[in-house]
């Protein structure tokens, strides 16, 4: 299965013109129910199991990885340009 997050991120001003869109995507394989997973991930925490069975473990680390890459596109990429600002201080020795 190959698990695709599309997020389409819209900046709009006050009056509702849409100032700056994106699209962004990315893909994750695995060779798991991602339903029956989610499902399971939620019986573990209510029976608060000891372990977290190995299907469990795996969509949570999936999820992580995805949101994980929403976040890095909203701040390094959709609200600001990361590189540049980087460039105004690559030579101070504090970063």
């Amino acid at each position: 299965m190959i698990l695709r997050m599309v997020v389409k991120l819209s900046l709009i001003d006050d009056k509702g013109n849409v100032i700056k869109e994106d699209e962004y995507s990315n893909a994750y394989l695995e060779d798991i129910d991602m339903a029956q997973a989610a499902e399971d991930w939620w019986h573990a925490r209510y029976k608060r199991l000891p372990s977290t069975p190995r299907e469990c473990f795996k969509i949570s680390k999936i999820v992580d990885i995805l949101t994980t890459q929403l976040k890095t596109y909203m701040l390094n990429k959709f609200l600001c340009d990361r590189d540049a600002i980087y460039e105004e201080y690559k030579n101070d020795s504090s970063i």
